[in-house]
């Protein structure tokens, strides 16, 4: 239930701030009643499961922890996923379905809240290629961690323009960024300038991320399958 002391409001665009007041006095000013903010009990179950179905395309998503908004590592995971999944020239793209055939679309993607935050990654294909789809996504998420797997000056600037470029178009719909104002009210207690955030995008070197990268560890990860048959999950990751 949603109560007026914990909610957001968040307006973009020429608006007269004191009109707006008003307006909102006048819709939501009789808005009562009281709802605590919920808070975990425990920690949500890890491990593989999977749901039997006789499809012609097996779904296999696989999440992982990740830092929540406040951190300052954030900006490091948001680059390090679009390493691996940051259009055509992305390792995921490159190793699952370029070199090897295994998918038409395979990606990963971070989402951050106050408290946490989790990179989900996904592919769909062929119950005879579901396996190695699984290892393949798996070994290519930890290969980044590795010194073999460090990321590379062109993958670099490929994922710092890919945010960049991302952060310039949401600038421009009014819709998004009353959206990522609210957000930022939400996991950070205020909103933030694309300028700030550009700027925090540009501090991050090469050796920084990669140092990043380098210390980051999957954990125990969540793996769900649908398909007519399980799979085996690697060892590495359960």
């Amino acid at each position: 239930m949603a109560a007026a002391a914990s909610s957001i409001i968040a307006v973009s665009g020429r608006v007269d701030a004191a009109e707006l007041e008003e307006a909102l006095e006048t819709l939501l000013g009789g808005w009562r009643g009281l709802a605590e903010e919920p808070t975990p009990a425990s920690a949500p179950p890890r491990g593989y499961d999977h749901i039997e179905d006789e499809t012609n395309q097996v779904q296999i998503v696989l999440m992982h922890d990740a830092p929540a908004e406040p951190s300052e590592d954030a900006v490091l995971e948001r680059l390090a996923v679009r390493v691996l999944s940051g259009g055509m020239s992305s390792r995921l793209f490159t190793e699952v379905r370029e070199k090897r055939g295994l998918c038409y679309s395979v990606h990963a993607r971070y989402s951050t809240d106050r408290d946490f935050g989790l990179v989900s990654a996904s592919v769909g294909t062929q119950p005879d290629r579901a396996q190695e789809s699984l290892d393949v996504l798996v070994s290519e998420m930890q290969r980044l961690s590795t010194p073999e797997g460090k990321i590379t000056p062109e993958e670099f600037r490929r994922a710092v323009a890919g945010l960049k470029s991302g952060l310039v178009f949401s600038g421009e719909s009014t819709d998004a960024r009353a959206s990522a104002a609210a957000h930022d009210l939400f996991r950070l207690g205020r909103p933030r300038s694309l300028a700030e955030i550009a700027a925090e995008i540009d501090a991050v070197t090469l050796d920084r991320l990669n140092a990043y990268v380098a210390s980051r560890q999957m954990g125990r990860v969540t793996v769900q399958t649908l398909g007519p048959e399980a799979l085996t999950v690697p060892a590495s990751i359960r």
